[in-house]
């Protein structure tokens, strides 16, 4: 029976830290602003749902199977979604004369992000299954290309 990984409580621990001294920080930098207290109260309260959300997100991705992360059809399925949410992000409307967010109601969403995050698993997806040919020019190709084509 495999072993079960018990939840990493230091990091957590400072993950939480990190979040409440940011969030302090958010809030002493908006109210010294010539904005309005309501107006500081409400960027306090977006970055704490944003934090909030930012935890479940923490939560979530430690109680998952990284090998459910190795099988073909999620790599492509989140290469294929990140790639469509980012031909998406150029018919909407543009915020701040830029197309890169993606927005739902209230909340918006840069598209590169995840992006970043499919290059991650597919890097590794891929190095994995070819990390005995890693040096020929046939393995590195697609791995370059990718980053290549991911700056920005």
């Amino acid at each position: 029976m495999a072993k079960k990984l018990s939840t990493d409580l230091l990091l957590l621990g400072v993950t939480v830290a990190l979040l409440g001294f940011g969030l302090v920080m958010v809030w002493s930098a908006s109210s010294a602003s010539p904005r309005s207290a309501t107006g500081a109260r409400i960027l306090l309260l977006k970055q704490v749902a944003w934090g909030a959300l930012g935890l479940a997100g923490m939560v979530a991705a430690l109680r998952l199977d990284y090998r459910t992360l190795r099988r073909p059809a999620v790599v492509y399925c989140l290469l294929v979604v990140s790639t469509l949410l980012l031909v998406a992000v150029l018919f909407l409307r543009p915020v701040n004369e830029t197309h890169r967010w993606i927005r739902f109601g209230g909340l918006e969403l840069p598209a590169a992000e995840l992006a970043k995050l499919a290059i991650v698993v597919y890097l590794a997806f891929h190095v994995e299954r070819r990390a005995e040919r890693m040096n020929e020019l046939a393995t590195l190709f697609p791995a370059l290309l990718l980053l290549a084509g991911s700056g920005s």
